[in-house]
């Protein structure tokens, strides 16, 4: 993703401020979109990453590009090369700026423009749902189920440690672990990983394979010590890769379980502190635990996940 501002003539422009998770569940909302012609959707980190796997293919831009900065300009300050870049869209969504009179001033002279709230966490209904009927004035049905694609050129890349061959399963059954998250609140204790590693590792032909993401690297060590294999994948595409090569997931309220759900593997997803009603993945085949849950053991994970792949 470069910073080179860009449009596509007639199309939509997207301005989004969410992180992954939250850019999967404006997937529907994209692809909906994208049947009025192509998409510049502006994001930033995993939310501008994961765009490159939504089935729309949109053209994928930096939310701190210059052009959008002068977005947030106050109304008086002028600035013709905006305007022209602008007036190139047939539609503009913008997610952010809701709560900015000058941002909100800058767009009200444009009619193809739509300011959007974000959704918040004290809001009501699925995040999907809500940025979906926004975008489409209410004329979508809820419930969509965000999808995301992988192409042949966004396989598995040459340095992501082997697992399995390019694009084909880990083995039967692979288990993937994701126990971070964003947040320590929303975590669920690390000895349920390990306890349910040594479970599922019964299982004949099972196997495990463990992530960390950037915000778990300090606790590598404690887990390299209790896992065979541990991965660290480097970008969204190697979690991509890795994600969807798995047989049955399991993780935390974070970004990487949307993911999974997005490509179709069997999810169970462990909500601590939050509820999966207004931003849980949405999938074919996902579940959700929390620590009041019935089979918030060791044993009833591993019920639940076996459950998801029968």
């Amino acid at each position: 993703m470069g910073n080179e501002t860009g449009s596509q003539e007639g199309g939509t422009l997207v301005l989004f401020p969410g992180a992954l998770g939250d850019a999967v569940c404006v997937e529907p909302a994209i692809a909906w979109l994208g049947q009025f012609g192509p998409i510049c959707f502006y994001a930033r980190g995993g939310a501008a990453e994961v765009a490159h796997f939504f089935p729309a293919r949109p053209r994928v831009g930096s939310l701190d590009d210059a052009m959008i900065s002068g977005l947030f300009a106050p109304p008086e300050v002028t600035n013709p090369e905006l305007w022209h870049w602008l007036a190139q869209f047939r539609r503009v969504v913008s997610f952010t700026g809701s709560k900015s009179p000058h941002f909100r001033e800058r767009l009200r002279p444009l009619s193809h423009a739509k300011v959007l709230p974000f959704p918040h966490a004290e809001g009501s209904g699925h995040a999907v749902d809500e940025m979906l009927a926004g975008v489409s004035g209410g004329r979508a049905a809820s419930g969509a189920i965000p999808a995301l694609e992988v192409l042949p050129a966004l396989a598995r890349p040459p340095s992501l440690p082997a697992v399995a061959g390019p694009c084909e399963p880990m083995g039967a059954p692979t288990l993937l672990l994701h126990p971070g998250s964003g947040g320590a609140a929303k975590r669920a204790p690390r000895e349920l990983f390990d306890g349910l590693a040594r479970l599922w590792g019964e299982n004949p032909g099972g196997s495990v394979v463990l992530l960390l993401g950037p915000t778990e690297l300090a606790e590598r060590p404690w887990w390299t010590a209790r896992f065979e294999t541990v991965l660290c994948p480097a970008s969204l595409r190697e979690l991509v890769a890795v994600v969807g090569s798995g047989d049955v997931y399991f993780g935390n309220d974070a970004g990487p379980s949307h993911v999974a759900a997005g490509l179709g593997v069997p999810t169970l997803v462990w909500f601590q502190s939050t509820s999966p009603d207004r931003f849980g993945p949405r999938g074919a085949r996902v579940g959700y635990l929390s620590s009041n849950s019935p089979d918030a053991s060791i044993a009833g994970v591993h019920r639940c996940l076996k459950g998801l792949l029968a």
